[in-house]
């Protein structure tokens, strides 16, 4: 498919005169200072409006990649001289992160419930979790351990039970 602008006559890349006549105006117009809209419909381009942003920046219509050119270079380079001028990094406000409490910090250990009642040690073990003074929740390697030998030792349980 050839790029708008352009039709293949006797196995040749040749300029479609209207749609030519198009782009020139659409580049005009938005080198005089209008928007892509408003350059793109003054021109009766019959393209979207992302699409038309993306025909500015192609330099095939200046006549390289083996295309006559429909836009003179200067005119080109104008054109890429206002969207560069236009562009801008977004000014979208990035919310702060939300803190994620990664480690925890035991107020009551060991935990006291029936062997194999996995649901009772997970609730005694979530309401024993206290913040250290800055707020942030931690636990100590020993802590740590005990929870994961307490955890596996009536994870154990519950299988016996099961089998």
């Amino acid at each position: 498919m050839t790029p708008y602008g352009y039709k293949i006559e006797n196995n040749q890349i040749v300029k479609a005169s209207e749609d030519a006549a198009r782009l020139y105006a659409f580049f005009k117009f938005y080198a005089e200072g209008r928007s892509v809209t408003e350059a793109r419909e003054a021109a009766s381009l019959p393209v979207g409006t992302t699409t038309a942003k993306q025909i500015l920046r192609r330099s095939l219509y200046t006549g390289t990649e083996g295309y006559p050119a429909i836009i003179p270079a200067e005119l080109w380079s104008e054109v890429q001289n206002e969207l560069a001028r236009r562009t801008h990094a977004p000014t979208r406000k990035k919310e702060p992160p939300i803190p994620v409490c990664t480690t925890f910090r035991l107020g009551a250990f060991p935990i006291h419930t029936a062997p194999g009642d996995m649901t009772a040690a997970i609730e005694q073990l979530y309401t024993s979790i206290v913040a250290d003074r800055a707020g942030h929740m931690t636990m100590t390697r020993e802590e740590k351990r005990q929870v994961q030998t307490y955890l596996a030792s009536q994870s154990s349980i519950s299988r016996r039970r099961v089998s």
